[in-house]
């Protein structure tokens, strides 16, 4: 009802990692999945909260007790957009991140020209190895 669909809501998603992308997420997690996101330009997501359901799956725990890291893997670039918790964010730079705990709500859009890449690890909530 509000204009979205499976064209303009379409994104590309690999979990085919490097072996150092692999071995960066093991020293984040013990357990954890890894994924990047290619968004193209007119492409958005609308306001959700993630489940966590691959790596609950896999790792039989609970989603609730897992979080999110969204890293963005280039310097923002004009129309690249993200919000969370209805706080937006733009200007971040390469490698910059943002902790999306379960059941926060997040959105995401790219109204530029140039795709915009973002890499998310996820893992169990406790075994983040980092303060």
């Amino acid at each position: 009802q509000w204009g979205y669909n499976t064209h303009n809501t379409e994104y590309g998603q690999t979990f085919d990692m490097p072996s150092v992308v692999s071995e960066w997420c093991n020293q984040q997690f013990d357990r954890y999945t890894c994924s990047v996101i290619r968004q193209a330009p007119g492409s958005t997501l609308p306001q959700h909260t993630d489940t966590f359901y691959t790596l609950a799956k896999q790792f039989g725990v609970e989603s609730k007790l897992c979080v999110r890291i969204l890293i963005f893997l280039e310097p923002w670039q004009s129309g690249h957009y993200f919000e969370i918790n209805q706080q937006p964010l733009v200007d971040w730079q390469a490698g910059d991140g943002v902790l999306i705990p379960y059941g926060v709500p997040h959105l995401s859009g790219n109204m530029g020209s140039l795709p915009k890449y973002t890499m998310q690890l996820t893992g169990v909530k406790n075994e983040f190895k980092r303060s």
